[in-house]
């Protein structure tokens, strides 16, 4: 490509607390500026819009039309609407960070024969797929783990557009000088200090940690639980429910809820392990945020995660939705310094070989060169 190329990047919601929008920041942060240049449409202003406007990324607030039975004027309309704007910005690629849904800015970019990727962070029940013209009209689609290509089975011209690429992570924002939080944290004594670092909602297993740890503090009194995030999206006051159990439960002075944090890297090197106790994780970045800030992870095994944690190697995988397995895994490393040293070591080695920011967009970088003319 002898001429910069303009990416127009789309993504429905204002948001940056879970891990899509932290994904499209990572990538836009790190592209190749002298190749690509970014823009951002979204619907409404929020953190998602000031982040990017920080980085010199031209924002578009503007709304769009899906189609329906009732709307076929206006969808019409909005598809003029976005073919003008996308020739107005010369817009050669079109990223959705997302599905979508039958949306007139993807017939507008059709029409301009404009290429169109999906990025897709999470599974979707099989009637948001059937129907659903965006996949027909992608030229591409992204997945972030090999095991959420079981999500297509079925639908073979999906199947056929499919690159996983992995997430990656800045390892320069984990290592050398980096702060923590530790010296802000209630710390007891030599205890051991446990994180969770996400959503706060029942897919993530949040509950089932605060289970798990009324037999840890048995054993090491002085543990610290570090919970770190908000109230996943439609589970307002979950924290609040879980804050509940570990005070019935008499463990309420060995936990810390930091709430929603914009400093992942200081709060995961403040601690000793980090756990990952999700239900179902298409990926889990956590993972190897954890890795890269050279901590010993221990996850359940679900999802995406086992492409990421080999376990007894760079870390521990236990059964999903098994408290008694997180326990023992829990005591495992904790008994055992040299155990969870090596671990830790292992993960960093694996974050920094196969999940590096620089993988995550060079792999990306490659799939626009092979799809703009």
């Amino acid at each position: 490509m002898k001429h910069k190329k303009n990416v127009m990047y789309v993504y429905s919601y204002p948001s940056i607390h879970t891990g899509s929008p932290r994904v499209l920041i990572d990538l836009v942060s790190n592209l190749d500026r002298s190749l690509f240049k970014p823009h951002l449409l979204t619907p409404e202003k929020g953190d998602l819009s000031y982040v990017m406007k920080r980085m010199g990324v031209p924002v578009f607030i503007k709304t769009w039309v899906s189609l329906s039975k009732t709307n076929p004027h206006l969808f019409l309309y909005d598809i003029l609407k976005f073919i003008s704007f996308f020739r107005q910005h010369s817009i050669n690629l079109l990223h959705i960070n997302e599905i979508g849904w039958r949306d007139s800015f993807v017939i507008a970019a059709k029409i301009l024969k404009i290429p169109i990727i999906l990025h897709m962070h999470n599974p979707y029940p099989i009637s948001d797929i059937r129907g659903n013209f965006n996949f027909s009209i992608a030229k591409k689609v992204i997945t972030v783990s090999e095991s959420m290509k079981d999500n297509y089975t079925g639908f073979n011209n999906i199947m056929r557009k499919i690159e996983c690429i992995y997430n990656g992570v800045d390892l320069k924002k984990f290592t050398g000088e980096t702060e923590s939080i530790r010296n802000e944290l209630p710390i007891r004594g030599e205890g051991p200090v446990i994180g969770f670092v996400g959503q706060i909602c029942r897919r993530k297993g949040v509950d089932l940690l605060i289970g798990a740890a009324k037999n840890i503090v048995e054993v090491y009194p002085n543990a610290l639980f570090v919970i770190a995030g908000a109230d996943g999206i439609g589970e307002e006051g979950y924290t609040e429910k879980i804050k509940t159990m570990a005070d019935h439960l008499g463990i309420w002075d060995n936990f810390v809820f930091l709430g929603k944090r914009n400093d992942v890297p200081k709060v995961v090197n403040a601690l000793d392990i980090l756990i990952v106790p999700s239900r179902a994780e298409p990926f889990g970045k956590v993972i190897i945020e954890g890795m890269a800030g050279g901590k010993c992870v221990i996850a359940s095994n679900v999802g995406g995660i086992p492409e990421i944690i080999k376990d007894g190697k760079n870390g521990l995988l236990f059964p999903v939705d098994d408290r008694l397995a997180l326990e023992q895994a829990m005591l495992k490393v904790l008994d055992d310094d040299a155990l969870r040293d090596r671990l830790a070591k292992e993960g960093y080695s694996t974050a920094k070989q196969n999940f590096s920011i620089e993988r995550f967009v060079d792999r990306t970088q490659k799939l626009y060169e092979s799809l703009i003319v």
